[in-house]
């Protein structure tokens, strides 16, 4: 009879703990599995704060079963394995919490130019694993797995936040500089994690750690889907797909952003090289006469931007042969980015409302020293980092324009 009332003390005790934690914000990952239908194997989605804010979630489908989360999730030298830029997890305490046993665990992540470090708690629930980030780099911080699937097949999500503007010096200079990059420095770090976690649960060493060269994929355009996502997943704010080739390198990354204009006035506003003055570095921007098959302006059209752009630890400087038409194209033929593309497709929600989706491949590995030897030492910072970008580009752009007829 005593044995019966402690089991069940402490499987109360278990599930008071997973009641108090603080209840998932974002969409479940049953929700995800059904958006993620739309898209194809081995993309992420990622939805932004629509404020701004630091707070960030991803999701994928995999081929692997839901009971591969809670044992790998939890065991932090698979962190190692996922991401070895960490050098060092290592489990300096343990405390058992009702059915549950959370570590404390000291850790060091060695990346080019710095080496951070801190302390988390690794606190598991029923179907859901909490990172907490109690000390040092990153924190405070908070990160939330979850999933959900069959023994086939699951979907995984993650989404907290974490004090990526204190984690070193350059990230304070980053921080400065724009009021998203705080977001943008959190994504691109979680997508890393969250990405490695995946290649850990279904091995290919090919795609993660590819071989080859660095150059743009098919680019097809998911902007319809992406805006059929967002409905289905009631995301408020933006919501980003990153496709990987076959090979393991960067497709391209589409940012879908809920706009206060009708579609017809927002692509022309979209195609104004003034008008990207409001990206970070984008200063300088002069354009040639539009070219264009009737009256001048008259779409479709083609001009030149000549852009001379900087950031702290990265280089934007380039030519842009835009074309205007439905959509707005760019590819960059001269400057640190030749080879890069962007496009803008515009999708009516209803007559006064649209949503801009930004699709890009952004050259990052050609964007100066800092991205290059990130590349070079985690390959899944081609993507992570090139989602941050797109994210920030094309918040600050649709921001900028603001709400109009």
């Amino acid at each position: 009879m005593m044995k019966a009332c402690t089991k069940v003390a402490a499987w109360a005790w278990s599930l008071s703990s997973s009641l108090a934690f603080a209840a998932p914000t974002q969409p479940s990952p049953s929700q995800a599995a059904d958006a993620m239908v739309a898209f194809p194997s081995g993309a992420v989605l990622v939805a932004f704060d629509p404020a701004g804010a630091n707070q960030v979630w991803m999701a994928s489908t995999l081929a692997a079963p839901t009971d591969t989360w809670a044992r790998r999730l939890t065991e932090p030298t698979l962190y190692s394995q996922a991401v070895p830029s960490f050098e060092k997890a290592d489990v300096r305490e343990t405390r058992r919490r009702g059915l549950f046993v959370d570590q404390r665990v000291e850790w060091e992540l060695e990346i080019p130019l710095w080496n951070l470090g801190g302390e988390l708690w690794i606190k598991p629930f029923d179907n859901a694993v909490q990172l907490r980030l109690t000390r040092d780099a990153f924190s405070p911080g908070n990160f939330l797995w979850r999933w959900a699937g069959t023994e086939k097949q699951s979907t995984l999500t993650l989404e907290g936040t974490a004090n990526a503007r204190d984690a070193n010096w350059g990230t304070r200079q980053l921080a400065k500089r724009n009021p998203l990059a705080e977001a943008a420095m959190t994504v691109a770090a979680a997508y890393t994690m969250f990405s490695g976690m995946m290649a850990l649960a279904v091995p290919d060493t090919a795609t993660r750690w590819p071989q080859a060269a660095m150059e743009p994929g098919d680019n097809v355009s998911y902007a319809q889907r992406l805006v059929q996502a967002r409905r289905l997943l009631k995301v408020p704010g933006p919501l980003g797909i990153v496709v990987r080739q076959p090979n393991g390198r960067l497709d391209h990354v589409e940012i879908a952003l809920p706009a206060g204009r009708p579609a017809s006035s927002l692509i022309a506003l979209l195609a104004d090289p003034l008008r990207w003055r409001a990206l970070p570095g984008w200063k300088r921007i002069s354009a040639s006469t539009p070219v264009a098959a009737k009256a001048p302006q008259a779409r479709p059209y083609a001009q030149r931007w000549m852009v001379d752009a900087t950031f702290p630890f990265l280089d934007f400087d380039a030519q842009w042969d835009v074309s205007v038409a439905h959509t707005v194209n760019a590819v960059a033929v001269e400057g640190d980015a030749k080879g890069a593309l962007w496009s803008w497709h515009v999708i009516a929600a209803d007559p006064h409302n649209s949503v801009a989706v930004f699709s890009t491949y952004p050259r990052i590995d050609r964007l100066g020293y800092m991205p290059r030897k990130f590349i070079e030492k985690e390959p899944l910072l081609e993507q992570g980092l090139a989602l941050a970008l797109a994210y920030v580009n094309a918040a600050s752009l649709v921001t900028a324009i603001g709400a109009g007829p």
